[in-house]
């Protein structure tokens, strides 16, 4: 994708962009270095012209009559996204608590002086309450009704690929010691959790990953249905 060519240079590729239901925030994840990161554009209204009020005008379609403050189009947009994680990417992944599971990286413009052109720069943020939401809303595993004890995987010790198409975030996976051994990771991440959130549907997408879980989990054994871990 011409877009992600900063990115991608990097050996990056951006996974998704979403926005959210208040139209004040624009989400961008990407994957690199076995590394998933959520990036954050927050509008800033006392900032029309800034990077972040731009990217959440335009994504959102919201109007607005300074020229200077709009994209050419999509395309262009989505350039500015991902050539803005690029910029940032070296530096905060190698912070130690990037990984953290409640982890989002706000992305915004700042002037080192006052007469300094604007620098694209980064915070990391602890969404404690949005995570503690999110865990939640996850039900223990022994509450899963399966008729035998599943075994279970630390999402941690996973070493994401590539994500794959479909519902959610179904990716492609493998354990450090056993590269060869490919695994489908398919649940309720954070990123589910923050693009369904606001409007109450993340509730049914987790019934509808039990459901599925559970349907799974009791079919009779067959040799092309490889059974959860």
């Amino acid at each position: 994708m011409v877009e992600q060519e900063a990115l991608q240079a990097l050996g990056g590729f951006g996974e998704w962009i979403w926005g959210d239901d208040a139209e004040t925030t624009v989400f961008a994840l990407a994957f690199g270095d076995g590394k998933t990161l959520i990036f954050r554009f927050v509008v800033d209204q006392t900032e029309p012209e800034s990077l972040a009020t731009r990217v959440v005008n335009f994504f959102h379609g919201l109007k607005t009559i300074n020229t200077r403050a709009r994209f050419l189009g999509w395309a262009s947009m989505l350039t500015k996204i991902w050539s803005s994680v690029a910029t940032v990417w070296d530096e905060c992944s190698d912070e130690p608590t990037v990984e953290d599971p409640d982890v989002v990286i706000d992305i915004y413009e700042a002037r080192l002086t006052d007469n300094a052109p604007p620098q694209i720069m980064w915070k990391i943020c602890h969404e404690v309450d949005l995570f503690n939401k999110y865990a939640y809303l996850l039900l223990p595993q022994d509450q899963l009704l399966v008729k035998q004890p599943t075994n279970t995987v630390d999402f941690k010790d996973l070493v994401r690929q590539h994500q794959l198409g479909g519902r959610g975030c179904t990716t492609l996976a493998h354990m450090p010691s056993s590269p060869q051994t490919k695994y489908v990771f398919k649940g309720i991440d954070f990123r589910t959790f923050l693009f369904g959130y606001e409007s109450g549907h993340i509730r049914e997408e987790v019934k509808i990953f039990y459901r599925s879980m559970e349907l799974v989990c009791n079919m009779p054994p067959h040799p092309n249905v490889m059974f959860p871990a």
